[in-house]
């Protein structure tokens, strides 16, 4: 509405004020007529509190009907939720990096205050300014480098018959490289645990080299002393093979016929091409083609190390009166000063399994739990 017409409005709202009666107190005029329901300039029904037409009153008697227009806010356009040092630094993020989200510059700049900075002001202020489309800033990304980043997860498989011939459930735990998607390493297994992710892990260095980082899941077997992060990002692999494989397999299969049609299926995914990497490229790109093809020099292999004794995981056992503990169906000897104590145990289960056929089995470590400071030794089995 023209400013002229809302300032006689308002006029007509303060008018009883100023002409009162005499005795009638002011504050208690205005209470009586913010009881009222009034009618604005376009009939539509409004409710005024009596601190509004109080200070319009102020307004009127310090500034005339000119006073009772609706003033300019001096801060206009200006955020004042956020002080200058803090606006000027989204406008840098924004300028520096077009393609982020608001919430992403938002993460961005709490972390670099070290403080908690509400995130509507920084909507409001970054509104309406032209951002550079997702999609278009995933195709004129730089392509990504193999071995800097491997993603661990476990999908359940389908029931095959085992041991026995009992019916159990089987899981396929995968490592895929997140620039190339090609799986460095994978096995379907009939456990989710640690114990089978080893294998899988060693697998992958000895054929592939030491990535930069490893992602994983937060499942059962990854809470461990060696895997510790989390990851999903192996969910559209996963999807894959649910689609892809499983339908392929017979009724009641055995893990030896997955196993089997694993690895044909594995080798049909590497040469396929894949969409996202074929964008990235400009051609038609297979997971094996981008790997290979973007592999950085300086990977770190690893055939000259005892990798069986780094792939060791822990467990606690107690000492039994006779100076030994169980385990893997086997006793282990310790000093009999050690009777009543729980021990921290670490080995590796593999190679346990290994060492057993070879009649080695002098590969589990100890020391007490609860001194952390002390040696550890060599636990020997019993004969």
């Amino acid at each position: 509405m023209p400013q002229s017409e809302l300032s006689l409005w308002r006029f007509s709202l303060i008018a009883p004020l100023l002409h009162r009666a005499p005795g009638v107190s002011l504050s208690e005029m205005a209470r009586q007529l913010s009881a009222e329901v009034k009618h604005g300039p376009d009939g539509a029904p409004v409710l005024l509190s009596a601190e509004t037409l109080l200070r319009w009153l102020r307004r009127y008697r310090q500034g005339g009907l000119d006073a009772l227009e609706n003033q300019a806010r001096s801060d206009r356009g200006r955020s004042r939720a956020l002080d200058t040092d803090t606006v000027a630094r989204i406008e840098e993020l924004s300028a520096e990096h077009p393609a982020w989200t608001v919430k992403a510059i938002h993460r961005r700049l709490q972390h670099e205050l070290g403080k908690p900075i509400p995130l509507k002001p920084v909507y409001r202020l970054l509104k309406g300014r032209k951002r550079v489309d997702a999609k278009e800033a995933f195709r004129k990304r730089p392509p990504g480098m193999p071995q800097v980043l491997w993603l661990a997860d476990t999908m359940h498989g389908p029931q095959v018959y085992g041991p026995r011939r009992k019916k159990r459930r089987s899981y396929l735990i995968a490592l895929l490289d997140d620039a190339s998607r090609a799986i460095m390493a994978a096995a379907f297994t009939l456990s989710d645990s640690v114990q089978s992710l080893m294998p899988v892990l060693r697998e992958g260095v000895l054929a592939r080299g030491l990535p930069h980082r490893l992602l994983v899941d937060n499942g059962p077997n990854y809470r461990s002393r060696i895997l510790r992060t989390a990851c999903a990002r192996l969910e559209r692999f996963f999807l894959t093979v649910r689609l892809q494989m499983l339908p392929r397999l017979p009724q009641s299969p055995t893990l030896k016929q997955v196993q089997t049609l694993w690895a044909r299926f594995l080798s049909e995914y590497h040469d396929r091409p894949h969409s996202s990497l074929s964008r990235i490229t400009g051609t038609p790109t297979t997971p094996l083609d981008y790997y290979l093809r973007f592999l950085p020099d300086g990977v770190r292999y690893l055939e000259h190390l005892p990798l069986d004794d780094l792939f060791l995981i822990d467990a606690t056992r107690r000492v039994n009166a006779d100076a030994t503990f169980r385990l893997a169906s086997r006793f282990w000897e310790v000093p009999p000063e050690l009777v009543g104590q729980r021990v921290l145990v670490r080995y590796n289960p593999d190679l346990l399994a290994r060492s057993e056929q070879a009649g080695d089995l002098n590969r589990v470590l100890y020391r007490p739990l609860q001194d952390r400071d002390a040696p550890i030794r060599q636990a020997f089995p019993v004969s």
